[in-house]
């Protein structure tokens, strides 16, 4: 028997949550296989058979959450007997044949009504025929009965027609039946389907919650030029043969910018500023099913190029869902580029414990036609003040608009 249990994917994990079984018990695995999904903070991986055989047993059902090293299943290894009540091969369900379905009795049974006590306007009448009456809106008190002891029968509350001049008004249970029966039918304003949050939009849910109501954050503008950067661009690209992204250029600006902004380059956490001196760019890459941040490594010490070569590996892992979680974790700064979506300017939301996040917008023509795009530098007020966040833009500003700086940076 060999166990499965809660991996460690990264130094800093401390628990995984079980979002899908891939493989039922009594199936057999190979060894290697996927067999089940786990969710952790930022990215869902599978857990591979750590042997061949069979899945005897499934501990953790969808959607717990462990600490890692927990049992999760186990595997009955080829050659071995399972033990009582442990299924060695999957199991149908199946329907019982009419000779082995249980005999049913159908009972009919007669309840007499009784008078409530201390009522005075009480009717007596059968349930279906009060059912009726709501239907029709028949006041039973104007029905005479012809059951047993003066009951009002359903065929009474049918038969029933009150005299011309005489309008009976709605009883008060027929009227709380209506209110009831309003309640009940949604208008079409009301018609609406619930879901629930999956684990990656519970975490984004919860992080931006905490951003939002924690950090005081301070959005700044700047229209860049981009006349410059786009012929610096297709000069690489020729050069290279290949594609070079203006986000992998814009985070090389920054990440040169913050080399004289150690402060800036850093994260708050339990109310000190630790100050880096890599600067290490989280790269904001939209998922169908939420929003991840793969982080581009010492973003300073590398090349333009070989930055547009490394975000185009992450954003394909990212969306095919093959990203490690030690390459979503540690970011000093973050980038996030709408322009593709056609977002003329926009106000990102830190991500703590980041002090700094740059939103970047489409590329547009100015005025007098040139190319520009608007940059937002967001920073946390309680690690920095406005001036200390407008040097810094206007630093980014300056690599982007004399973008040949950068080879030297």
């Amino acid at each position: 028997m060999k166990e499965i249990l809660m991996p460690r994917f990264d130094p800093e994990m401390k628990t995984g949550k079980v979002v899908e079984w891939l493989k039922k018990e009594g199936e057999k695995v190979q060894k290697g296989e996927p067999i089940v999904r786990i969710d952790t903070e930022k990215v869902s991986l599978d857990v591979e058979s750590p042997e061949s055989g069979i899945l005897s047993k499934i501990l953790v059902n969808p959607p717990t959450e462990v600490t890692v090293g927990t049992p999760l299943g186990s595997i009955l290894l080829e050659g071995e007997k399972a033990e009582a009540g442990e299924p060695t091969s999957p199991i149908p369900p199946s329907i019982p044949s009419a000779a082995q379905a249980p005999k049913s009795k159908l009972v009919t049974t007669v309840v007499e009504e009784e008078e409530p006590s201390g009522r005075t306007d009480w009717v007596r009448a059968s349930p279906s025929a009060r059912r009726v009456a709501r239907e029709l809106g028949v006041d039973l008190k104007a029905v005479k009965g012809t059951g047993p002891m003066g009951r009002v029968t359903k065929e009474d509350v049918e038969q029933y027609k009150p005299s011309p001049h005489v309008i009976a008004e709605p009883s008060k249970e027929v009227l709380r039946m209506e209110e009831v029966g309003r309640a009940q039918i949604p208008t079409q304003t009301e018609l609406f389907k619930t879901k629930r949050l999956d684990s990656m939009r519970t975490i984004i849910a919860q992080r931006m919650t905490q951003s939002w109501t924690e950090i005081p954050q301070v959005p700044l503008f700047s229209d860049v030029n981009l006349g410059e950067v786009e012929k610096f661009k297709a000069g690489m690209e020729k050069l290279i043969g290949k594609r070079v992204s203006l986000t992998a250029i814009i985070t090389k600006a920054i990440a040169s910018a913050m080399r004289s902004f150690p402060d800036l380059n850093s994260r708050y956490e339990n109310g000190e500023i630790r100050e880096f001196e890599d600067v290490d760019v989280s790269i904001a890459v939209a998922l169908e099913s939420g929003l991840i941040s793969p982080v581009v490594r010492k973003a300073n010490k590398k090349t333009a190029t070989d930055i547009s070569a490394e975000i185009e590996d992450l954003a394909s892992r990212a969306r095919s869902g093959k990203l490690s979680p030690s390459e979503v974790r540690g970011g000093t700064t973050t980038v996030s580029n709408l322009g593709g979506y056609g977002v003329d300017s926009f106000i990102p939301i830190i991500n703590p414990p980041q002090v700094t996040i740059l939103g970047v917008g489409k590329t547009r023509p100015n005025p007098q036609g040139n190319p520009i795009c608007t940059l937002t530098l967001v920073f946390d007020h309680r690690v920095t003040d406005g001036a200390r966040g407008a040097q810094l833009l206007q630093k980014i500003k300056d690599f982007i608009e004399s973008p040949y700086l950068l080879q030297m940076a």
